[in-house]
């Protein structure tokens, strides 16, 4: 007899028109403002790095402590989610995030840049995890990838948008006024999010402890699948060469490249623009794959091992090429290519995910962070005292094959069970 968790349902039922609100107005936002602010600290790193008299090393450590921070509570976000609800957790990830960013520019020093940051990637944590879980609770299933490539493109467009619009605030005022901004609008999300959390709390059924089902199946036994540690190893390794993107490639090009830094705001819009676009076409391409007769396997896997695996030989080709224009233009087909791994794991994601789709995507988000965090700081090391990006870029292109390699053992048409009281993966 198959058992599921209880995943928090939201209290807008699937087919309503009134969904389509919910993705629109709160979760889509959500993604935007969030990805913005990101952005915000990554083209105005230059500016605060002058400010504070910080050194590469240290401003990397400041731009890493939020990925840290998201990283490591992952796990009890994806727990939060299922115990209290998804949109409940939603809520609570705003409002922390937004007073984060208000303090931000309070900061005296690196260490209260740091702390402000690790702060903000608490209250981030949930938020991509809660999304997954409440999109899942209101769309069907044919509309799967085309949800999670509008989300991700979310998160793509709020880059595009955050670059060029944190620099023409910094302009007209200074780097402080972005984050007084940011976290302003985030408050005002957070009073809408909190409204709708209250109004879903009230339908959703009595919660179930996340880490036990009704038959009494532990959910650390998906640690024990193969495919599992496929999926968020895949996605280490994913935002591990997107780091560079993420967090170096501002200082990267006013350093090491000598460009201005009106340059670099068109060239971080451009990038993640790029991502933003091959993401809606890897989810619509991947969407008709799966309804023309085409195994989830071929739908997803193949797109996505491709475009991790291009895109860290493109990258590469851009640090070692001398004119500033072709590097540029290997760096965009790099971003261009990457979209399509972000829709093949997390399509994937959602396909294993069955019942414990929060667990997956919580470890997913888990794996993927600590990337983000840790390759950039490995890649400033690499490179500090030196001319050269040769180590730097043998490292981007071996965490594109071992991701590559990881993506192909992944078999989303075999999604996880609860059966006759124990976890497992069919064919795992």
């Amino acid at each position: 007899m198959n058992t599921t968790l209880s995943l928090g349902r939201p209290a807008v039922e699937a087919g309503s028109r009134s969904r389509w609100y919910v993705l629109f107005i709160l979760l889509i936002p959500s993604c935007l403002l969030m990805a913005a602010d990101k952005q915000a600290m990554v083209v105005m790193a230059p500016q605060i790095q002058t400010a504070m008299s910080l050194d590469l090393v240290q401003m990397t450590r400041v731009i890493a402590a939020s990925s840290l921070a998201y990283a490591f509570f992952q796990l009890p976000a994806g727990w939060l989610c299922e115990t209290f609800g998804a949109p409940v957790m939603l809520a609570v990830a705003c409002v922390i995030w937004s007073l984060s960013v208000l303090v931000t520019p309070l900061a005296g020093g690196v260490w209260g840049l740091i702390a402000c940051r690790f702060f903000m990637g608490i209250g981030q944590a949930p938020d991509w995890t809660a999304n997954m879980m409440v999109a899942k609770g209101l769309f069907e299933t044919r509309l799967r990838a085309k949800i999670i490539a509008v989300l991700l493109s979310a998160l793509s467009l709020g880059s595009v948008i955050g670059a060029p619009l944190s620099l023409k605030i910094m302009k007209t005022f200074d780097w402080r006024a972005c984050f007084y901004l940011y976290g302003a609008s985030g408050l005002l999300l957070s009073a809408l999010l909190v409204f709708y959390a209250l109004k879903s709390n009230k339908t959703r059924p009595s919660p179930v402890k996340p880490w036990k089902v009704r038959s009494g199946v532990r959910s650390w036994a998906l640690f024990r699948s193969r495919q599992f540690h496929a999926v968020g190893l895949a996605y280490f390794c994913l935002l591990g060469v997107e780091g560079f993107f993420a967090a170096l490639i501002p200082m990267y090009l006013t350093k090491v490249r000598g460009m201005p830094i009106e340059t670099v705001g068109w060239v971080v819009s451009v990038s993640f623009g790029l991502i933003f676009v091959s993401k809606i076409v890897g989810g619509t391409l991947s969407d008709f794959l799966a309804t023309r007769n085409c195994s989830l396997w071929w739908a997803r896997v193949p797109m996505g091992a491709g475009g991790l695996l291009g895109g860290a030989i493109l990258l590469c080709c851009g640090l070692s090429s001398a004119e500033n224009s072709l590097a540029l233009a290997f760096m965009f087909g790099s971003t261009f290519l990457f979209g399509f791994g972000q829709i093949a794991i997390w399509a994937s994601v959602q396909d294993l995910g069955a019942s414990g789709t929060g667990l997956i995507a919580s470890w997913t988000q888990f794996l993927g962070n600590i990337a983000g965090a840790i390759v950039p700081i490995s890649i400033s090391l690499l490179v500090t005292g030196q001319d050269s990006w040769i180590r730097a870029e043998g490292l981007i292109v071996v965490l594109g094959l071992f991701g590559a390699g990881c993506l192909l053992l992944v078999k989303p048409q075999l999604p996880l069970v609860l059966d006759q009281g124990a976890l497992a993966m069919p064919g795992a």
